[in-house]
């Protein structure tokens, strides 16, 4: 159902309504990192809900803490300590 939705529609009509404050941002591990160290772990997103890093303990709604990396990414600043997604 969500693939049939017109999400290149959606995104038109917030760039005529907002011009130049549209940005696309790539979503790679941003719901699988930890926004406070940086750590990258599947076990850390315990629920659709729920993150809690199994590096650092830090715990987050799953959804802010993906918008947080989201921020940090477009800043150009990942977390301190950031780490590259592990193998396997």
């Amino acid at each position: 159902m969500i693939l049939a939705q017109d999400w290149g529609r959606f995104r038109k009509r917030t760039e005529d309504k907002a011009p130049d404050r549209v940005e696309d941002v790539p979503a790679l591990c941003t719901s699988l990192r930890c926004s406070t160290c940086g750590w990258i772990d599947k076990n850390s997103r315990k629920s659709q809900a729920e993150f809690v890093c199994s590096a650092c303990g830090s715990t987050c709604d799953a959804d802010t803490n993906a918008g947080i990396t989201s921020r940090q990414d477009r800043a150009g600043s990942p977390a301190p300590g950031s780490h590259p997604v592990p193998e396997g």
